[in-house]
């Protein structure tokens, strides 16, 4: 099952469930709308038309991005067991790679496996963001990181020479693509995929940050659990990017990241987070 995050973001939602729809899987579909703005009140009878079965959930107010993940998965789990995926998606995505879900429940993973990472190729960059971490971050590039989210100006200057770098480069120099399944340290969190084992082994959505950071919570929960994060090339999805918060930061937004990351530094580095 999917749960998609919406977030004054109506037209890509709409593009999102539509991908959903075409690829006729019948996958359950949990759509929680975190809008903080007038909704459509049509909308959700759009996506049903779509999608029949699909759960529309006003979440009332904005709980940011896992905060809404586990608020629609407990809202599924209601009525519904553990299903095999729990795929927590942003609306920016659209899946067009045929038979996904198919292909998805054909991986059969292994056990240890708790969170799959499919391929999530930029319709704008032709990259893939995933490997997004191949090992943990060292603390000094975190303290650096925590610096650069000190503000706004910072934060954008610093996202600007990323893509100025994506535009250079024309493809992520990836070293696992290609080469089937790897290992790696943490999913990109645009599209992240978990398997059955990370809930039965106590996973859950429980994020201490109300948002960013999400993708470093996944992969220390895994690891906490005893189980680790694979990187799947053969699974693909399409990312138009940066819909919900935009492609250059606020000042509001820069003040999340920077809080997110002094919560990852405490939470996961902290035998020396200063």
């Amino acid at each position: 099952m999917i749960i998609a995050v919406n977030y004054n973001t109506n037209e890509e939602t709409i593009r999102f469930i539509k991908s959903i729809a075409g690829q006729q899987a019948g996958v359950g579909v949990v759509l929680v709308d975190n809008s903080d703005v007038k909704k459509d009140a049509a909308l959700g009878s759009l996506l049903k038309a779509m999608i029949p079965d699909l759960i529309y959930i006003d979440s009332g107010k904005n709980l940011g991005y896992f905060g809404a993940a586990a608020y629609g998965l407990d809202w599924y789990l209601k009525n519904n067991p553990v299903p095999d995926f729990v795929i927590v998606s942003n609306v920016d995505i659209v899946i067009e790679q045929d038979k996904f879900f198919e292909k998805l429940v054909a991986l059969s993973p292994e056990p240890e496996i708790g969170v799959l990472a499919p391929s999530i190729i930029s319709k704008k960059w032709k990259t893939d963001a995933n490997p997004k971490v191949l090992e943990k971050y060292t603390l000094e590039k975190m303290k650096f990181y925590r610096l650069v989210c000190t503000n706004a100006f910072t934060q954008n200057a610093y996202t600007l020479l990323s893509y100025l770098k994506k535009m250079l480069a024309g493809r992520k120099n990836n070293s696992h693509a290609g080469n089937g399944p790897a290992r790696i340290y943490a999913p990109h969190g645009a599209f992240i995929i978990f398997t059955q084992q990370y809930f039965k082994h106590g996973g859950n959505f429980n994020h201490f940050s109300f948002l960013f950071g999400e993708e470093i919570f996944v992969a220390e929960s895994a690891k906490k659990i005893g189980l680790d994060v694979l990187y799947v090339p053969s699974l693909r999805v399409e990312d138009y990017e940066h819909a919900s918060t935009g492609f250059f930061y606020s000042r509001r937004t820069a003040s999340l990241m920077k809080q997110s990351t002094a919560d990852i530094i405490t939470q996961y580095y902290s035998s020396n987070p200063d």
